[in-house]
């Protein structure tokens, strides 16, 4: 056989299995996805885990580490266009409404791949399996080293401790609005402020800014 379709064809293999058990994983749980379960919907040899993860611990690791790759890339490209623009009017709100828009859109989605990885990552947070850590080498600190930066250059006066902490505060408001969404939506049944996710991630840019701004203002008196 040609090894250049050798290659293809072990290519498109990693790729099915990738595809079939981040599926799995998200419908149906870690502990409950079997690798027999893995193999079999992606039509492959009850082997083929083993031979090219090494394990399902591995396959179920590197799984996240595409998707904290590109979800870091997608937050930090949207971090790094808002300072390149000229255009400097508004632009801690701009900055604010980047990131939180991305976040928000990244661990929210409701349809097709969306939907698969916000359930994947959920299920995660509550019943975790991959090594300690890893969210925050990942994705969570590079991040926030990146818009911290960008945030203490638009606001110098601020120090690095107090730009974290405006950070944090962002980051949790945007997390309880998506877990309230999928929670209290579920619970209620009946309409709640989380419904126009849009909507209330603009409130949480609002509010975040104007609460910089007040914060900024007291340093000066």
């Amino acid at each position: 056989m040609d090894p250049s379709k050798c290659r293809e064809s072990e290519s498109s293999t990693c790729k099915r299995l990738l595809e079939v058990a981040a599926e799995l994983f998200a419908e149906k749980g870690y502990a409950q996805t079997s690798v027999r379960d893995i193999t079999s919907a992606a039509g492959c040899n009850l082997a083929a885990v083993n031979y090219h993860y090494g394990s399902k611990e591995k396959l179920y690791e590197e799984i996240f580490c595409q998707m904290m790759t590109l979800w870091r890339e997608e937050r930090i490209q949207a971090i790094e266009t808002v300072m390149a623009e000229a255009d400097r009017e508004g632009i801690l709100e701009r900055l604010l409404r980047a990131f939180a828009s991305t976040f928000v859109g990244q661990l929210a989605g409701s349809e097709g791949n969306g939907k698969k990885l916000t359930n994947l990552f959920l299920r995660e947070v509550t019943d975790p399996h991959l090594p300690a850590g890893i969210f925050a080498r990942e994705i969570a600190l590079p991040t926030r080293e990146s818009l911290g930066q960008a945030l203490m250059q638009i606001c110098p006066r601020l120090t690095k401790a107090q730009t974290q902490s405006c950070l944090h505060s962002l980051v949790g408001q945007l997390t309880h609005a998506i877990h309230a969404r999928r929670l209290l939506g579920e619970a209620m049944g009946s309409q709640t402020p989380f419904d126009d996710l849009e909507a209330f991630v603009e409130h949480i840019v609002r509010f975040t800014a104007a609460g910089i701004r007040e914060y900024l203002k007291q340093k000066e008196t």
